[in-house]
């Protein structure tokens, strides 16, 4: 059983998961990134660095109301599938980096 360093609270993210929220979710693991990233002696603070990067351009352009023109020029299917490549991105670094998200 994994020894868990660090915990932190998701329940906002699992509320926008449930809710279908792509760029809910989106704008709370830039915010959960953001504060492990505070975290004393984070071994892949590099790793959630990039992705904080990516999830900040990705909200700069929701706010923009852009998301859907940078969903057609992505080669993903969707918005959906979009944020679920950086909800698994994010979940394996939190398991490299011993994070427990509660709800």
């Amino acid at each position: 059983m994994n020894k868990w360093e660090h915990k932190i609270n998701g329940k906002m993210l699992r509320t926008s998961i449930d809710e279908g929220d792509s760029f809910g979710v989106l704008k709370e693991l830039y915010q959960l990134t953001s504060r492990i990233i505070n975290f004393k002696n984070v071994y892949y603070k590099y790793d959630f660095e990039e992705l904080q990067l990516l999830l900040q351009e990705d909200i700069d352009l929701g706010e923009k109301g852009l998301l859907d023109y940078f969903e057609e020029e992505a080669t993903y299917q969707s918005i959906v599938s979009y944020t679920d490549e950086k909800l698994e991105w994010f979940y394996d670094l939190c398991d490299k980096e011993r994070v427990w998200i509660t709800v």
